[in-house]
């Protein structure tokens, strides 16, 4: 099913992990941490369709990849502030998987690796009055804009947001310990994550 498809491995995956584990030999057999995104959802009514559009929507090509450190997003945002959407309500609760994330629960069982590897912030919706999904800014996550002369802050979110922060700590950690192996990082980031409670649920 098309839901199915993104498992197998694409081109694609497949040169990132012959890139991350150094499987080339005119590359001197070099090890790479690749940290990629699952991809997002973002038409209406997937987000509407919270959660079963994240169990239904797969992980994007080149995520599948089995030794990438692929990110998807949660959310711990559900606080709106702004006047403007004092009566929009948080789609997802504090804690659980963004309304933006893709998972691989599609994909069959026990033949290809669980993705998203890790979760980090990226960001929540809000359902409007009439029951239309928005994305207020209190339920983004902020950064840097491109162009500084312009504005200097923006929000986004969805799984860009939360690799962005994935790199940040994966570079961290590379500070702390620059002698590790790509892997071991790697293995630092899957290993330390804990399941929140909105996610058991």
């Amino acid at each position: 099913s098309p839901e199915q498809a993104h498992a197998e491995p694409s081109t694609w995956s497949a040169a990132v992990d012959a890139l991350a584990s150094g499987a080339f030999e005119e590359d001197n057999r070099q090890k790479r941490l690749f940290i990629i995104s699952v991809g997002n959802i973002r038409d209406a009514a997937g987000i509407a369709a919270y959660p079963n559009s994240n169990k239904r929507r797969s992980v994007e090509s080149p995520a599948q990849a089995w030794n990438a450190l692929s990110v998807g997003a949660f959310t711990q945002l559900i606080n709106i502030q702004a006047e403007i959407h004092r009566h929009q309500q948080p789609i997802a609760p504090a804690g659980a998987l963004s309304p933006y994330s893709t998972t691989s629960c599609s994909w069959e069982k026990n033949d290809w690796p669980v993705k998203p590897d890790v979760v980090f912030e990226g960001g929540n919706a809000a359902f409007q009055p009439n029951g239309t999904p928005d994305e207020p800014a209190d339920l983004a996550v902020l950064s840097l804009w491109l162009n500084p002369q312009e504005r200097q802050f923006e929000h986004f979110n969805g799984t860009s947001a939360a690799t962005a922060e994935a790199a940040w700590m994966a570079a961290r950690i590379q500070a702390e310990y620059p002698d590790a192996w790509p892997e071991t990082l790697r293995a630092l980031m899957v290993h330390s994550a804990r399941w929140t409670d909105a996610m058991q649920q």
